[in-house]
């Protein structure tokens, strides 16, 4: 094995842009930062990490700056700004993050450990600090992330146990010995042999890469079973086993950092499953066992909450049940880390008793949050039976297939055994004033303020009908536009999703595929076919998803976009017949409000109250995307759809509006296809006769005279013969509606 300094592992970081810190700024949920990365950027030696995180001239340096200034002032702001700190694997290198491609060859025999303030609230960190640094198995120990704990790591004596099998097991057992060394609580969430270790920043932290080997027995130890002989007495009940009696102890005794429900869940569940594999006397029932547990959870004077813990511990023993162990497991000692897993995979339930994991037909998925914060994530069958045995598939809520079924006052989240993946309303409705909203779309919308308020109202009471993509545009910074959709996120929080153009592009799409609200934060969608991808996803019915890992599902697609973008005329392909497409021009603000987003957000129950029990705004439907498109064409759109037009519109206009000027009472000119190829150049280089008088007849409007007829040739005053074009007088044509013309407002 390498000396320390020289043990490689897996380095995952990725650049801050400058959208990621506007999202962190605008503490977007949706932000993922390095955590999202799965794939490491390289491999680098410990001695190499230990140089970056106390080096004052580290890159870190500036982050780790300003992840402790926000500290105090927004915790929130701070907490998006760690989700940018490269982390490792510190037992090794992988390919990917995760168990499978993790390679068991390069495992470091080396021990991350964090120490966070909130499970040790009364600690004395600089005796603790102390403490640790005496130790000369500590390979290093700092401040952590956010300079509110100890985190460090330790070195193991090498080959002291097979990482591939009990890894979890012995970091807890190692954890368990840690903290009676140090007077401690450990984070004994940091227990998979893949887990993610943020690096920190300390200039002063302690170093030593000759650490020496720490010297303990390693072997792991669950709980020690009797099978015969009289145990302890349970209130009248004899009982055979009595680590029944030693578990429920453990609960009665044990210190509970913060909410965290680790320690009463794992014991629960170890006893659930005991009961259920036979191995206490059937004269001790389940409900005696419940209410011993509940007992336990209120002698405990460490659990701030005991009913809730009660309720959990009552919980965790039914979850227990799912999978039994019986005297013949517990008899063998190859069952040690399976028995482990399925007492650890009580972790899988949220604080509710829910399932985080889904089956749906063939693939599984994590689910992470609840309800509006609910996301999916793919997994891998293997990594769960990895992490958690085989058995534990078996309890997996399973569903034939997902459905999108949006519906903000009736909703549900099964139906007919199918996962609904759209989300309820993320508010309770309160009658009231929203004086701030109502400035919002004014500015953004100007005289088209109550068609704004319209749309929104259209994709609360009927979420799967289409809608016009709208555009929000501006050459100007600091409009508002970003304000809007930030609101618009925050309004169909759960079922709306701010993306970028890698994202559109992307053939991974269930980032987005699954939301009701998209909304496109861009500079410019180049080309025919993203173009093409908006125009299908405006009026589509269904959408395959498609991501790493899973396998097909087509779901209902009930998508409205939204669109931002500072090119006012080029940022996307709208031609003179789209009907899809609402384009808005919007101001520049004048005085800036820094807490206009949170005075937005506090009065959404009271807009959506309006919005739901007020008659639609717009209450007839005129087309399929329900508003009438004369209503949505505004200057800003004709002004995008003129400069899409051909590059043969665009060297011949100049020239027919100067013959009208010239002739203003005729209502229409005569010339053909090849008066204007022959005229000029660039278009004799590049077009064929064919492609001009398609350009007349779409972008002029134009008639072909099909019978061969003599007329004169206005453009050239030549009398000719043939079949030409009749072109309108476009000076008195009405392509500009003055709607949305606005001044600057002042805002936020």
């Amino acid at each position: 094995m390498k000396e320390v300094k020289d043990r490689i592992v897996s380095y995952f970081s990725m650049p801050i842009s400058n959208t990621a810190e506007q999202m962190i700024l605008a503490k977007n949920p949706n932000f993922k930062g390095n955590i999202g990365n799965a794939y490491p950027l390289c491999s680098k030696t410990i001695g190499e990490l230990m140089i970056e995180m106390t080096d004052p001239e580290s890159k870190l340096k500036g982050l780790f700056n300003t992840i402790r200034i926000y500290q105090d002032k927004d915790p929130d702001i701070a907490k998006g700004f760690k989700k940018c700190v490269p982390y490792v694997l510190v037992t090794g290198e992988a390919e990917y993050r995760d168990t499978k491609h993790f390679d068991l060859s390069s495992f470091t025999w080396l021990l991350p450990f964090d120490i966070d303030k909130d499970e040790n609230p009364d600690a004395d960190w600089q005796a603790l600090y102390d403490r640790i640094k005496s130790c000369d198995y500590v390979v290093f120990v700092g401040k952590s992330v956010r300079g509110k704990g100890i985190k460090g790591i330790i070195r193991l004596k090498e080959d002291s146990f097979d990482p591939k099998v009990t890894y979890t097991v012995s970091k807890q057992n190692i954890n368990k010995y840690l903290n009676e060394q140090w007077n401690c609580i450990l984070d004994n969430n940091q227990s998979k042999l893949v887990q993610p270790f943020y690096l920190t920043w300390d200039p002063d932290m302690y170093v030593n890469l000759d650490a020496k080997e720490l010297i303990i027995d390693y072997s792991v130890t669950l709980v020690d079973i009797e099978s015969s002989g009289e145990g302890e007495d349970l209130s009248g009940v004899k009982v055979k086993v009595t680590s029944l009696e030693k578990l429920l102890t453990t609960i009665r005794l044990v210190k509970i950092p913060g909410t965290r429900y680790e320690t009463i869940g794992k014991n629960a569940a170890f006893i659930g499953g005991l009961f259920k594999g036979g191995v206490f006397p059937k004269t001790l029932k389940r409900e005696k066992i419940i209410e011993e547990l509940k007992k336990a959870v209120f002698a405990n004077n460490f659990i701030p909450d005991k009913a809730e813990y009660a309720k959990w511990a009552e919980t965790s023993f039914s979850w227990g049940e799912k999978m039994p162990i019986t005297e013949t497991d517990l008899k063998n000692s190859n069952n040690i880390e399976r028995i482990a897993k399925m007492i650890n995979s009580v972790a899988s339930l949220d604080e509710k008793g829910k399932s985080k994991f889904i089956r749906v037909a063939d693939d599984y998925f994590y689910i992470e949050g609840e309800n509006q914060k609910m996301e999916l994530y793919p997994r891998k069958r293997q990594t769960l039976i990895d992490d958690y045995t085989p058995k534990f598939l078996d309890v997996i809520p399973k569903y034939s297939s997902f459905c999108n079924e949006p519906d903000y006052f009736n909703y549900e989240r099964e139906i007919k055994g199918r996962f609904n993946i759209a989300h309820p309303l993320a508010y309770d409705l309160k009658e009231g004033e929203f004086p701030t909203i109502n400035h919002l779309f004014q500015h953004i919308f100007g005289e088209q303020k109550n068609l704004g308020i319209a749309y929104v109202q259209m994709g609360l009471i009927q979420p799967k009908h289409k809608l016009p993509v709208l555009c929000l545009v501006s050459k100007l910074n600091g409009t508002g536009k970003t304000t809007f959709i930030n609101f618009m996120n925050r309004l169909f929080y759960g079922n709306s999703r701010i993306i970028g153009n890698d994202d559109i592009k992307s053939d991974f799409n269930m980032i987005y595929a699954t939301k009701q609200w998209i909304m496109i934060d861009e500079s410019k969608l180049e080309g025919h076919q993203i173009t093409s991808r908006i125009k299908k996803m405006a009026t589509q019915e269904d959408i395959n998803l498609n991501e790493k890992f899973i396998g097909r599902h087509t779901i209902p697609f009930h998508g409205k976009i939204i669109i931002l973008s500072n090119d006012e005329r080029g940022f996307l392909e709208i031609n003179k017949s789209d009907l899809r497409y609402w384009v808005v021009k919007v101001p520049e603000i004048t005085v800036f409000d820094p807490n206009y987003l949170e005075k937005l957000e506090k009065e959404i129950p009271a807009f959506l109250y309006y919005l739901k029990n007020t008659e639609l705004i717009y209450p007839e439907k005129k087309s399929r995307l329900w508003f009438d498109v004369k209503d949505l064409n505004t200057q800003a759109l004709e002004e995008v759809k003129e400069y899409n037009k051909s590059p043969i519109y665009h060297q011949v206009i100049d020239k027919i509006e100067a013959w009208f000027l010239l002739h203003p009472d005729r209502d229409f000119l005569l010339t053909q296809a090849r008066t204007i190829w022959e005229m000029d150049e660039f278009i004799k280089r590049n077009y064929s006769f064919k492609a001009i008088g398609r350009v007349l007849k779409e972008d002029f409007d134009g008639e072909w005279i099909t019978k061969t007829t003599r007329f004169t040739d206005d453009l050239t005053g030549n009398k000719d013969i043939g079949k030409p074009w009749k072109i309108k007088n476009v000076n008195k044509m009405d392509i500009h509606n003055e709607n949305n013309v606005h001044g600057p407002n002042e805002l936020f």
